[in-house]
């Protein structure tokens, strides 16, 4: 899983069915996410700083969520620990480190949407070998 570390602490990122539904609220769906992180049609900078802090926040929470939930299926530790919201981040941030976190932002939607798709391969069936 992808993790940024915000003020020495890290934080896993995942692009989550509730975290997909919370940014169809922001950028529409996927298709709209670019422009979304470039600050929208005009290219607006200070737009774009703040897209993408609120979206890490968004990536944050449901990381958050995820680990919470994995450790509760696992039987591990399930306490949620604090995490900045998106609020959060939109003040913590300056726009330099919003610009550092892009591509942390990108590679955790990446690997959210990602599929390995194994397929077993027949037991009885025939493997082109001739006979």
């Amino acid at each position: 899983m992808v993790t940024v570390n915000i003020r020495g602490t890290d934080f896993p990122l995942c692009l989550t069915v509730a975290a997909l539904e919370r940014l169809s609220i922001e950028c529409g769906d996927l298709k709209g996410l670019p422009d979304y992180l470039n600050g929208g049609e005009e290219k607006n900078l200070c737009q774009s700083a703040y897209n993408a802090a609120y979206l890490l926040g968004i990536l944050v929470e449901e990381g958050e969520e995820h680990r919470c939930m994995e450790e509760r299926f696992s039987g591990g530790d399930s306490s949620r620990r604090k995490v900045p919201s998106p609020e959060d981040l939109t003040r913590l941030l300056n726009f330099q480190e919003t610009r550092a976190y892009l591509p942390m932002i990108w590679a955790a939607i990446d690997e959210s949407l990602h599929q390995d798709i194994a397929a077993e391969a027949p037991k009885n069936g025939t493997g082109g070998a001739e006979e």
